[in-house]
């Protein structure tokens, strides 16, 4: 058998009391969260007004590259990079090929 735990009496009146702060505490929370929801509700609504201002583009938009800030050590290890991915999906696509073009040759004299 187990014994229920016991707890000391409290006057109802104190619990009452701490119950309505809580409340209280709770109620300015969702005060807050409220206010905060209407202001991102109108800048929502602001950036929509926006949008809906200026008519979406049509057509394709040209892009020109001026400047790339990279320091030489970085691009030199995109580069090399670069050089061997190109390298391995040769060798690969070779590798796939390369048994496809000797049976051609071997069946087609």
């Amino acid at each position: 058998m187990s014994i229920p735990p016991t707890t000391p009496a409290q006057n109802p009146v104190a619990l009452l009391q701490e119950q309505v702060l809580r409340l209280s505490e709770i109620y300015q929370a969702q005060q807050e969260q409220i206010y905060l929801l209407r202001e991102q509700n109108e800048r929502l609504a602001m950036a929509l007004r926006a949008l809906a201002s200026h008519p979406p583009s049509s057509g394709l938009t040209r892009v020109q590259v001026e400047h790339i800030d990279m320091r030489f050590s970085v691009l030199f290890n995109f580069i090399f990079k670069l050089i061997w991915a190109y390298l391995l999906a040769g060798l690969v696509v070779a590798l796939i090929l390369s048994p496809c073009l000797i049976l051609s040759a071997i069946w087609n004299p």
